[in-house]
């Protein structure tokens, strides 16, 4: 599993300059003559392609460094940050991976034999150093925790909420068993109702005018992933234009494991019901990851095209998830506590991704928070914190990013009017996938202040 993490991990990142730099897939003209930033990719790729070379990646930040930012437009200042952030990776290295010497990780000690078979911690300097160099958060691990143990208890109480006003005495367990009860019963049946269910979350944005969508969005294949598939219910895998000019991406649906019996394989359906599934299916088609991914692949820009930060990818499809809400498509109680779940989930994750790398809880426990606080099934949380393990501050990046996308939401239509939610929508996933703070800085006029904390 961990060798198909990290191919699936790699297509999906483009594997280009760094974590946040791509040469764009699409060749597009269109970088104007006199911009500062022309040929700067070219250069990027080969001061990075030698990573013994310091002496030319602190000559080519010096160089950039001095560059008049007040003159640049905001793509050109965007350009430059995210390149500076690049060589900034290369000049401070990551920490090694693990925790310090003597500190013993808790699945050591445990005897659940899950915590046998993950991967081990990152540590914390590891770990901050990803939210901080990769996706620009002034955040520590420790930060991150406390707003994850914040947000467990917000997600709680809703789902409590939710059972006290529509569950007739029931808990949000027991009404859980009653939305797992929708659901498909072969795979393919499952695939067909995810392909329906991410047309209908795209007509539905698109007729609320929450947001663009353009043409080459208006095509994606809904297919089931190979048995190998380390995601618990789904995933999305960004593609190439076609002749037609269609990002051709995939949404790609979890298949059902191997040699279940007629129990388990009702339970595993149980996992993916429609409520559940037609959450998912806008966050991996449209607004979501599909959306997302066309628009980025549609920046001209050779050093963000295509690029990738998965606080801005994963919270924007979380983001995306509220869009459908707001759309108004999510009529019945049951794709409510659907809703909540998910962010529950997202909630437990925010906390067990710091909690997992500091080495403060086993991966068992936090196999056991999901299930208790989210409703998912032992054997998808498994799986999922198998994942949370290979890939350190991607989980987080779903609760933290989708509140950085709100916070700019609110800022933005509080300094231009509420007729502009659109506007910011589009203007944001124009810029590419980017660390979130460089969006904020353009987005909220605060170029000035990013420049004088990041010389």
């Amino acid at each position: 599993m961990r060798g198909m993490l990290r191919r699936l991990a790699a297509l999906v990142l483009a594997v280009a300059l760094a974590a946040t730099l791509s040469a764009s897939a699409v060749a597009q003209e269109g970088v104007p003559t006199a911009s500062p930033m022309r040929g700067v990719e070219n250069r990027l790729r080969k001061t990075l392609a030698n990573d013994a070379n310091r002496d030319a990646q602190r000559t080519l930040r010096d160089e950039l460094a001095r560059i008049d930012r007040t003159s640049l437009s905001d793509e050109d200042w965007i350009d430059l940050h995210v390149v500076l952030m690049a060589l900034d990776r290369a000049l401070h290295k990551m920490p090694r991976h693990g925790l310090p010497n003597g500190v013993v990780a808790p699945a050591r000690l445990s005897e659940d034999k899950f915590d046998k078979v993950v991967a081990g911690p990152a540590g914390r300097e590891k770990h901050t150093w990803l939210l901080r160099r990769k996706h620009g958060f002034a955040l520590t691990s420790e930060e991150v925790l406390r707003i994850g143990e914040r947000a467990r208890r917000a997600a709680a109480a809703d789902l409590e909420a939710f059972a006290a006003a529509h569950g007739d005495g029931r808990t949000w367990q027991e009404l859980m068993v009653e939305e797992r009860s929708h659901c498909a019963t072969t795979h393919e049946e499952l695939v067909t109702r995810c392909a329906d269910a991410a047309k209908a979350a795209e007509d539905a944005v698109v007729a609320a005018g929450l947001i663009s969508v353009p043409e080459e969005a208006r095509h994606l294949t809904v297919e089931a992933g190979p048995s190998t598939l380390p995601y618990a219910f789904a995933c999305y895998l960004p593609g190439r234009f076609d002749n037609k000019r269609r990002f051709d991406g995939r949404y790609i649906v979890a298949p059902l494991p191997y040699g279940l019996g007629e129990r388990d394989q009702a339970a595993w359906f149980g996992d993916v019901d429609d409520h559940f599934m037609r959450v998912v299916s806008a966050h991996e088609g449209v607004p979501g990851h599909h959306l997302q991914f066309t628009r980025a692949a549609m920046v001209e820009s050779r050093i963000r095209g295509r690029g990738y930060n998965s606080v801005f990818v994963e919270g924007w499809g979380f983001y995306s998830e509220g869009l459908l809400d707001r759309s108004g498509v999510l009529t019945e109680p049951l794709d409510r506590l659907a809703l909540l779940r998910m962010r529950a989930w997202r909630a437990v994750r925010c906390y067990v991704d710091p909690a997992l790398h500091m080495g403060r809880i086993a991966p068992s426990q936090a196999r056991d928070l999901l299930v208790a606080e989210s409703g998912m099934s032992k054997r998808a949380a498994e799986r999922e914190v198998t994942k949370y393990m290979e890939w350190p501050t991607q989980p987080l990046g779903y609760w933290i990013g989708r509140h950085e996308i709100e916070r700019m939401r609110d800022a933005y239509v509080a300094q231009h009017g509420a007729g502009k939610l659109r506007e910011f929508h589009d203007r944001l996933l124009g810029f590419g996938n980017i660390p979130l703070p460089l969006a904020a800085a353009v987005l909220l006029d605060e170029r000035e202040a990013w420049d004088a904390a990041h010389p």
